[in-house]
């Protein structure tokens, strides 16, 4: 599988499937070199931000969802400071055993406020410290 690269991530799939409705199973985290340019040259100014964070957002993100858009994807939120959250695609599908990252990029609070208003995105419900 050398055309992917490995995110060293573990998703909550317990949590992704309660709240979404899914049936993922234990699986890794892959990015595609496609999908990696993809991002570069989307979200340039970004790009350093959201690829340092890829494994912490797929492994604690914050907020999880559906993408309306894309039916066969759902995405992971993380906070990264009180401006910046990073917003990650994955599709439900996995391809050799590992599930594909198909974009990332920054989104706002208000994005996240209104996605939760809609019922488009639920937040995490994190254990008690």
């Amino acid at each position: 599988m050398a055309k992917y690269y490995h995110i060293n991530a573990i998703l909550p799939i317990n949590i992704i499937n309660d709240e979404l409705g899914l049936n993922l199973i234990n699986a890794g985290v892959v990015i595609s070199p496609l999908a990696d340019q993809h991002i570069y040259e989307k979200h340039y100014q970004d790009y350093q931000i959201i690829m340092a964070n890829l494994p912490e957002i797929a492994t604690n993100p914050d907020y999880m969802g559906l993408d309306n858009k894309h039916p066969k994807n759902f995405v992971l939120i993380k906070q990264i400071t009180n401006a910046d959250n990073i917003l990650i695609a994955i599709s439900i599908e996995t391809i050799n055993g590992f599930y594909r990252i198909k974009t990332a990029y920054r989104v706002n609070n208000k994005f996240i406020n209104n996605r939760l208003k809609s019922g488009k995105i639920k937040p995490i419900k994190k254990a008690p410290d």
